[in-house]
């Protein structure tokens, strides 16, 4: 149901939408690509930048469902609407964004200090 109504909002002209629906497309595109180069000719460099980019291409996908869902109507439970979804899904990103580097850090810090 949310998937067909993605698709329909993106063809009915929603320009930041479809914006970020070329960008997710062409961002696996390039991941897809990516992954079949390392895994062919052997380089963990690539493989792991291609998982990176999958990982943001599912965070952008969350964006594209949010914002898609955010334009629905006020009803009887959401009365103000669904518009707090997209800050929601921003948070979201945010934290799964700053956790690992957080994470980095400490293990950073936890080598430096040995």
């Amino acid at each position: 149901m949310l998937l067909l109504s993605v698709f329909r909002i993106i063809r009915s002209g929603n320009r930041p939408m479809k914006r970020l629906f070329i960008m997710i497309s062409l961002n696996i595109a390039y991941s897809s690509a990516e992954l079949f180069v390392g895994v062919f000719t052997g380089r963990v460099g690539l493989v792991s930048d291609a998982f990176h980019l999958t990982f943001g291409s599912g965070l952008l996908t969350f964006s594209l469902f949010a914002m898609a869902s955010s334009r629905q109507k006020p009803d009887g439970v959401y009365t103000y609407g669904y518009k707090r979804l997209e800050v929601l899904a921003a948070f979201t990103n945010a934290v799964s964004f700053f956790t690992p580097a957080a994470v980095f850090f400490m293990l950073l810090f936890n080598w430096l200090s040995c």
